[in-house]
């Protein structure tokens, strides 16, 4: 996969990178999102779990189309242009289907992503410096519905996980508040396929799509001078 052997070279350079302008400053940041994905076998799992009411009339409040996110992760500057980024980032979305007193269907994903991620940001405006990243993540992955449907005589929880790596790449823009603050602002697109055993199409959580990025970076000692 051409994308997938760009990204991992743009990361080894970055971590392999040794300036000699300066010792890297470390710093912690938190951050959330709002994300898209594309999740077709979670969908068309939806589809079919309506057909357990017999009825046109079920109520689907939505698709798992999109949900927001939260992380944390430690910050390495290694230059005024290049950085380095290691997160713990929460993906989520639900759904639910109900038809009157008949019953309802919960489902629900859900995906713990550990990722390291490498930034170059040549472009300075002002205060902020503006560039491009790219990393590879550990997604690890979860899937369940509640189906409780008496009219059918169904009522059972249904479990699915998987773990698998992917990958993202993003434009972002980085504003230094102060010697020590700086906000992170950034949006993409990431690739991650979950092999979950889903027992539609593929069997995978798909959670591709949109990526955005906002937040805060806290450096003790101080950012790197732009």
């Amino acid at each position: 996969m051409r994308m997938a052997r760009f990204v991992l070279a743009f990361v080894l350079m970055a971590a392999s990178a040794s300036p000699s302008r300066a010792a890297p400053r470390w710093g912690v940041a938190g951050f959330g999102g709002f994300q898209t994905y594309a999740m077709q076998d979670v969908t068309d799992a939806i589809d079919e779990a309506g057909g357990l009411f017999g009825s046109p009339d079920v109520v689907l409040v939505n698709n798992i189309e999109n949900g927001l996110s939260s992380g944390a992760g430690v910050r390495a500057l290694l230059s005024p242009k290049l950085g380095l980024a290691l997160d713990y980032e929460r993906l989520s979305g639900h759904s639910d289907l109900s038809q009157g007193g008949a019953g309802n269907i919960h489902f629900g994903v859900s995906a713990n992503v550990y990722s390291l991620t490498a930034s170059y940001s040549p472009w300075r405006a002002g205060s902020s410096r503006v560039g491009l990243s790219a990393g590879i993540g550990l997604y690890d992955s979860h899937a369940s519905a509640n189906e409780d449907v008496p009219y059918a005589a169904v009522d059972r929880d249904l479990s699915y996980s998987g773990s698998d790596l992917g990958l993202h790449v993003m434009a972002g823009d980085d504003i230094r508040l102060s010697p020590q603050l700086r906000l992170e602002m950034a949006a993409g697109y990431r690739w991650a396929k979950v092999d979950a055993g889903l027992p539609q199409g593929s069997g995978q959580i798909d959670w591709s799509g949109f990526a955005s990025r906002l937040g805060l970076a806290w450096f003790p000692k101080g950012v790197l001078a732009h």
